[in-house]
């Protein structure tokens, strides 16, 4: 996900946001635990074991509880995109005029490119690899039966970044990355986007994401539900909603107050327990990415006026996960399953709290290869 960079007494060397950092890390987090805990399908085999799985079982009960809608999108993904918005949309924020000047668009497709495809295709790679092993080599575990569907049609819709476009679900490994394929689809709107909010105004765009929306869950019962949530029509409006927090905060200048992004999620609490309906869904999503963007200010808010905010230990550690939070939120998939995989076939380990620590370990690790080798030397060639 894009990093905005400023000059401000509140970033760090390299003009980064702890604030923004932050957020990052949290949702990339949000995405890994709860994969890495519901696809740890070994059975807990001491009593010891039992009391992990049961806690982490509570913890996750308690995080769909606060933060998931029933039948919406994993709620750190909707965060995603309510940050990729803001950061994209926030250099150009900051002029007095949103007239973008023509070769600017060459820039920004390239740097965007260079930003996104790399670890993109080798998250592929990765699934790739996986797919490979459980159908040459089959292990009987249903997570990886599921995860390593799909054909050659599903290969080229993958590797061309298009799955968000084409309807039904292309699993291929790495599940994941239709969500990447439907942030390149907004990326490559966003001149259109903001031509419009020039001759339109705000408000209109908004709408036309809202209609969307609507048009999306009228289709649904022709298309599969877990492909159509997580296309354009629906996520474009998270994205805008990010947009529209970015030319709040570099034109209002204003900090924003706790007690607003909670409310906010009192709001989508209340909501939630609304009788379920196409309309209750698509305001109670909008209410959820309005509460990210409120979040998002106050936390921009908060750097601002405490220049400790970067200080606590708590705080790096997010921010070093929200350096590596792409990397991390690409990789994890084909890494656990693949992981999982070679306990299965290689091993007659079948323990619960080994299958944990296994599939953690790897994905740290490749992880941080992924950052260190791909990530890192794309994104020092579009600084220079």
């Amino acid at each position: 996900m894009p990093a905005i960079r400023v000059n401000s007494s509140v970033a760090d060397n390299d003009g980064r946001l702890a604030s923004l950092d932050v957020f990052r890390g949290v949702c990339a987090l949000a995405v890994f635990l709860t994969h890495w805990f519901l696809w740890a399908n070994f059975l807990p085999q001491t009593g010891f074991q039992w009391l992990l799985n049961d806690c982490l079982k509570t913890t996750y009960s308690i995080f769909c509880q606060l933060t998931w809608n029933c039948r919406g999108q994993h709620p750190a993904v909707i965060g995603f995109f309510v940050l990729s918005g803001f950061c994209i949309h926030a250099s150009r924020a900051r002029r007095t005029s949103s007239a973008a000047v023509p070769h600017e668009w060459r820039h920004y497709f390239l740097s965007r490119s260079r930003r996104i495809l790399p670890v993109y295709w080798w998250g592929t790679l990765l699934a790739l690899g996986f797919v490979g092993l459980q159908t040459t080599w089959p292990v009987s575990n249903p997570v990886l039966s599921i995860h390593a569907a799909g054909d050659g049609r599903d290969l080229l819709l993958r590797v061309f970044a298009i799955s968000a476009l084409v309807p039904g679900d292309v699993i291929l490994g790495n599940w994941t990355l239709i969500t990447v394929s439907t942030e390149i689809a907004i990326y490559a709107l966003y001149p259109l986007l903001l031509l419009s909010t020039r001759y339109l105004g705000w408000v209109a765009p908004l709408a036309v994401w809202i209609a969307l929306q609507v048009v999306a869950l009228f289709i649904a019962p022709h298309f599969s539900p877990t492909w159509l949530v997580n296309t354009p029509l629906i996520m474009g409006a998270y994205w805008y909603v990010g947009m529209l927090a970015a030319e709040w905060h570099f034109r209002k200048a204003k900090v924003l107050p706790l007690w607003v992004p909670l409310l906010t999620w009192v709001l989508f609490l209340l909501l939630r327990e609304a009788p379920d309906s196409a309309l209750r869904y698509i305001i109670l999503q909008l209410v959820r990415s309005l509460h990210f963007a409120t979040i998002l200010l106050w936390l921009l808010g908060l750097e601002s006026t405490r220049p400790s905010f970067r200080a606590s230990a708590f705080v790096r550690s997010l921010c070093l996960t929200g350096r590596i939070s792409y990397s991390l939120y690409v990789v994890h998939t084909p890494v656990i399953l693949a992981t999982t995989w070679a306990l299965g076939a290689l091993t007659s380990i079948h323990s619960n709290a080994v299958q944990l620590l296994v599939t953690f370990s790897a994905t740290l690790a490749v992880t941080a290869v992924t950052y260190r080798y791909i990530e890192r030397p794309f994104l020092a060639v579009k600084k220079s």
